[in-house]
Formats: C-alpha cells, sequence, structure tokens
C-alpha cells in the first residue's frame, strides 16, 4: 500500500522506468503493436465511408485501438487489474465488427436508441452458425480468461492483496510485479493480433490493396503468446 502522503502520480512515473528497464521486450512489444494497429488506419483517414455500415465497422476498430491504448497507459504504471479489465472491451469490439462484416444490415442495433444491441454471445452464435471456421473460433476461451477482471470476483480482488506470512498488504496505488506485466501484455497482444487482421480487412473493404507491415507482431510473436498465458 502506498505510504500515507505519497504522491500517487510520481509512483506512476517510476513503475514506467521499471517496465521499460526491467522489461523492455514486452515494453516495446505492446508499444510496437499499438503503433501498427495505428499506421494501418492511416490510409481511412479522409476516405469517404460508404454505407452507415462501415461507419459503424470503423468505430468499432477506433474504440477498440483507444482501450488498448488506456490499457497500455494503466499497466505500464502498474494498475495491472483496471487495464485487464479494458482488455475485454477491444474482443467485444472486434466481435462486434465481424458480427457487422457478416450481417451489416443490422447495423440500426448499434445505432437506434430504441434497438438493444446484440449481446457478446448472440452475436457469436450468429456468426458460429453461419461460418462454423470462421475468425469467431476460440473467441469464448478468449474473452474467458479477461471476464474475472471486469466483475467482483476472486481474481480481481487478489490483485488488491499482497499476501506474505504476516498477513497480507493491501496494493492501493503502482505496485510493479514483472508477471502480472507480462500477463497483461501477453493478453494485449491476443487483442493485437486480430485486430491488426480485422483492420487489414477493412482496408481492402475500402480499396486499399497494399498490406501494411506485419512483421512486429508476426508468427515469432504468436509462439511467445502461447508460452505466456496466466493459468
Amino acid at each position: 500500500m502506498a505510504e500515507q502522503g505519497a504522491d500517487i502520480a510520481a509512483l506512476g512515473e517510476v513503475a514506467i522506468e521499471f517496465h521499460g528497464t526491467a522489461l523492455p521486450e514486452e515494453f516495446k512489444l505492446w508499444r510496437n503493436g499499438l503503433n501498427l494497429l495505428l499506421r494501418g488506419l492511416d490510409p481511412i483517414a479522409g476516405a469517404i465511408i460508404q454505407g452507415e455500415e462501415q461507419t459503424i465497422q470503423i468505430a468499432l476498430l477506433v474504440q477498440a485501438w483507444n482501450f488498448l491504448f488506456a490499457a497500455n497507459d494503466l499497466a505500464i504504471r502498474a494498475y495491472y487489474g483496471p487495464a485487464l479489465n479494458l482488455l475485454r472491451s477491444p474482443v467485444e469490439f472486434w466481435m462486434a465488427y465481424w458480427y457487422l462484416r457478416t450481417f451489416p444490415e443490422q447495423y440500426n442495433e448499434f445505432t437506434n436508441p430504441a434497438v438493444a444491441a446484440p449481446k457478446f454471445d448472440t452475436m457469436l452464435r450468429r456468426i458460429s452458425r453461419k461460418h462454423r471456421a470462421g475468425p469467431q473460433t476460440n473467441v469464448g476461451k478468449w474473452i474467458d480468461r479477461l471476464h474475472p477482471f471486469s466483475h467482483v470476483s476472486r481474481e480481481a480482488i487478489a490483485l488488491a492483496l499482497d499476501r506474505n506470512a504476516a498477513g497480507f498488504r493491501l496494493v492501493l496505488g503502482p505496485a510493479t510485479e514483472a508477471d502480472l506485466f507480462r500477463y497483461c501484455t501477453s493478453e494485449a497482444i491476443v487483442a493485437l493480433i486480430p485486430l491488426t487482421e480485422a483492420v487489414e480487412n477493412f482496408r481492402l473493404v475500402m480499396g486499399v490493396s497494399e498490406p501494411f507491415e506485419t512483421k512486429p507482431i508476426g508468427p515469432k510473436l504468436r509462439k511467445r503468446v502461447t508460452c505466456q498465458g496466466r493459468d
């Protein structure tokens, strides 16, 4: 727990330095993935969007980036629980993107206040019925890992308690832990990989034929992510 009178903002800056120094690969990997996704959206800036369904599709991808950036900003300051909470939303935005790519006529479900937006499980079922081997494969396990951090749960509460032989210490404010930062990074990259593919898909829809550079989150990274998952 931060000491009485501690400058919480200053502790966050110390945490940033810790992650950048002690975990430089993970620190750069997440930022590189964010920059890659952002650059992938560059050709869409100023483009004329055809139809409301495409407007909603690109808005979903942009929001996914916003949440990933905010999660990174929290994680590098050692707010791992809130970062993991935010990392669930990009999964839902990604699912909604593919839902609208599959059923573009349903865009009003996301714009009409008189119509309820489809729930995650509803979108998953509808896509799965139409495309049994589509991009939604295994998404259930993906979001299930993050689900506990978006609700009151043992996992979420445990992040606020540092147990030791004397009892426990409350984790209030930044408290750096290498394994937790690695886990946050691995979940972020797990999100960035399919989101990059979704941006590539939307670029094709917009008539952008040239692929953008994807080496920073290519096959080698996929292997690393597999090894870094948290049980």
